[in-house]
């Protein structure tokens, strides 16, 4: 049961590597073992989605297994069940980087541009940003300011694209705001058929 409403909604580029930084699995052998406690006879079918050739490439994969599967699966499951029930949707992906930041962004780094607050930061001293950080900023807090009054992000269309499974779209909110569509779609398909058929399964 769904409360019939337009949505907005999003994830960031990385939002796995800060949460699981502190993480007992840096080699490829704890590696693989996470992978196969966690996936079973899909265990082959994940290590070559998410693969881990040497150890250097662990914590990038553990990373993205996490966002995957705890942030980025259930942003566009509920972005395709809400479409699917004729709901307006509009999906965003949050790639920016601030100045001389290494990765990212992580989870929650958006909210300081959509409320205009560029310096706030997770702890000690302020943030850095730039022009390019203010831009972005000010299309954020328009759009969804205008959402907030309008139940659409884009009201004069034409810069944000509602949402359609056919093609998968999103905004991109980065150094540029441009189209993008079916990202990360390999892996987010391979976690729809591993899910949809452990709920069989449990039935």
């Amino acid at each position: 049961q769904q409360h019939a409403m337009p949505i907005l909604i999003g994830s960031n580029q990385d939002e796995g590597s800060l949460l699981t930084a502190a993480w007992p699995v840096a080699e490829r052998t704890a590696y693989t073992a996470l992978v196969e406690e966690n996936f079973g006879g899909d265990a082959r079918e994940a290590l070559t989605l998410y693969p881990a050739a040497a150890d250097a490439d662990v914590r990038t994969r553990v990373a993205e297994l996490f966002a995957d599967t705890q942030f980025n699966y259930g942003t566009r499951l509920l972005t395709q069940a809400m479409a699917a029930q004729g709901q307006p949707v509009w999906r965003y992906l949050f790639t920016r980087r601030r100045p001389g930041q290494a990765d990212g962004p992580h989870h929650g780094e958006e909210v300081a541009h959509v409320f205009g607050n560029l310096s706030a930061a997770r702890q000690g001293s302020p943030a850095a940003f730039d022009k390019v950080d203010e831009a972005l900023s000010d299309f954020m807090m328009r759009s969804w300011v205008a959402f907030a009054t309008t139940g659409n992000p884009d009201p004069q269309g034409g810069s944000w694209p509602a949402y359609d499974s056919a093609g998968d779209r999103h905004l991109v909110l980065g150094d540029r705001v441009e189209a993008g569509s079916a990202w990360r779609a390999a892996q987010l398909d391979f976690l729809e058929t591993v899910y949809s058929r452990r709920e069989v399964a449990a039935a």
